[in-house]
């Protein structure tokens, strides 16, 4: 007990006699996007970063994301899901591409119907939502296996 109360004695100690800085410095707007190496799309989109946040074409981007596992929702319905992720003011969709929903039996592949990766990208696309895309190798999401197939264990 009393090495106990020695140590809270001398750590008392130490924060009396500590300085504390005042002020935290700003941090710089170095360009950080070296780390990209290519950072311009396909559809000619520049992706950029500093040290406060990412750029897009120039313009600070602070992500506002939302979640919308694709496979779990019928296919007919992700327009209209995804409008209202636009509309609660999200700019961005994330969504795991789990391994089981799309090769449940290894070399039997399904990309159809609401596993369709392609047609969800596009239908984000024309509502105007970004998409970060999860891939794994674990993805979690309450996923069986953590998205992994029966076979792989």
């Amino acid at each position: 007990m009393l090495r106990i109360l020695g140590l809270v004695v001398a750590v008392e100690a130490a924060l009396e006699t500590a300085t504390l800085p005042t002020s935290i410095p700003r941090p710089s707007t170095k360009n950080v996007s070296n780390v990209f190496h290519n950072n311009t799309s396909p559809d000619n989109i520049t992706i950029t970063a500093d040290s406060r946040s990412l750029l897009v074409d120039g313009r600070r981007w602070f992500p506002v994301d939302g979640e919308l596992h694709f496979t779990r929702v019928p296919r007919f319905m992700w327009r209209e899901e995804l409008r209202r992720v636009k509309a609660g003011g999200l700019d961005q969709v994330a969504t795991y591409v789990f391994w089981n929903h799309h090769e449940e039996l290894r070399g039997d592949y399904d990309f159809s119907g609401r596993r369709d990766l392609r047609a969800f990208l596009e239908t984000a696309r024309d509502v105007g939502l970004k998409v970060l895309l999860r891939l794994g190798p674990w993805s979690h999401g309450e996923a069986k296996n953590g998205g992994h197939p029966d076979w792989v264990l």
